[in-house]
């Protein structure tokens, strides 16, 4: 089920709405805590993927699960908070570089389920090595997409500001 904030749609107009700007920042909130938790996801994946231990691979099935279930969500609630229209009317090359970002949602989200199905399948210590021969290129791929997700929305808060 999608996060109750990925149903939101800004009001039409000029950005002089109280109401969104309220909304805006609760919707921005939630975005920052949700990064918090998937760093904090990545680092436990990346913790697991290296210990040799039989029980390594149960917490990992257990942390890419969760992380399956993280990201459609959390893609959703920032697609929801970046009105593409909102941005090309601020700065139109911003929203060309969100645009890209968001068609990364997809295949993202497809890769860490991809990834969830041949954790669940490992029956032998070679299969792990195989999973982390995938899951370190995920993982840097998602870190790198986020980092740019964040210097995006600074970049955007900057043109903002500019604007008055």
């Amino acid at each position: 089920m999608a996060h109750p904030a990925a149903q939101l749609r800004w009001p039409a107009g000029e950005r002089k709405h109280e109401n969104r700007d309220r909304v805006e920042a609760a919707v921005q909130h939630e975005v920052r805590r949700q990064h918090k938790r998937i760093r904090g996801l990545l680092r436990e994946v990346r913790r697991h993927i290296t210990l040799k231990d039989p029980c390594a691979l149960a917490r990992l099935r257990m942390q890419l699960r969760e992380l399956a279930r993280w990201l459609p969500q959390h893609f959703e609630l920032e697609e929801a908070a970046s009105s593409l229209r909102w941005l090309v009317s601020i700065a139109p090359d911003l929203a060309y570089r969100a645009a890209r970002l968001r068609g990364h949602h997809a295949a993202l989200s497809q890769e860490v389920q991809s990834l969830v199905d041949f954790a669940d399948a490992i029956e032998h210590q070679g299969e792990i090595e195989q999973l982390a021969a995938r899951l370190v290129p995920f993982v840097r791929t998602l870190e790198a997409h986020e980092v740019e997700e964040r210097r995006l929305a600074s970049d955007l808060r900057a043109r903002e500001r500019a604007k008055g």
